[in-house]
């Protein structure tokens, strides 16, 4: 969860970062004739996965910080994070 701005950029930039190493694995895919081909999609599927998470939590973070964000409480124990 991002909590502030300076984590929100960090965020960002990782996601960046995910997405030109994704098309830099695809375009060197094939270079790697040496690796089996699971083990390949073993590798994109987990950048791919990475990226999902970090775009959900800038997805979320750009709500709440908009006011558009939907308070998901499920126990009285989340409160404190919430409120932060």
């Amino acid at each position: 969860m991002i909590a502030n701005e300076r984590q929100y950029r960090i965020t960002k930039a990782k996601a960046k970062r995910f997405v030109e190493a994704l098309e830099e694995f695809k375009c060197k895919a094939g270079e790697r004739a040496d690796v089996h081909p699971r083990l390949l999609q073993a590798e994109r599927e987990a950048m791919e996965t990475q990226l999902a998470v970090l775009r959900a939590e800038v997805e979320e973070y750009e709500r709440a910080s908009e006011g558009r964000g939907r308070v998901g409480i499920t126990s009285i124990n989340e409160i404190p994070e919430w409120l932060i």
